[in-house]
């Protein structure tokens, strides 16, 4: 299945809620439009809340998307707050790919509080 996106512009960031499988392709697919999404709203801070079904993705392919994603990423988005709401993901996986994406120059931070993470987006 392909991701389904929604945003919305809440004040000083965008809401983009994104639904699918856990693919190397949607999440890329997905991270692009997210970008494109900031960029068209001139909005350069965004919550993503990902619900993304099947299993967590393999190293070689987290680094891959955070490390192409995150350098292209950091010329127009100033923060990425992200929440994964899949309770089977791996969360050493999601904090690998917040190391390689802020290696590469991206305000990159995982929460799982989305109250946390909407602080974070305003401060």
């Amino acid at each position: 299945m392909a991701h389904v996106l929604r945003v919305e512009h809440r004040g000083v960031y965008l809401y983009a809620a994104v639904a699918g499988d856990n693919t190397p392709q949607d999440v890329r697919e997905y991270l692009a439009d997210v970008q494109a999404a900031c960029v068209s709203s001139g909005c350069p801070r965004v919550l993503i809340e990902e619900n993304l079904a099947g299993p967590s993705l393999g190293t070689m392919d987290i680094f891959a998307i955070a490390a192409g994603g995150g350098r292209k990423a950091a010329t127009s988005i100033a923060k990425i707050a992200y929440l994964d709401l899949n309770p089977d993901h791996e969360a050493k996986g999601m904090q690998f790919a917040e190391n390689v994406a802020v290696n590469r120059g991206l305000n990159v931070r995982l929460f799982t509080d989305r109250r946390e993470a909407e602080a974070w987006l305003s401060a």
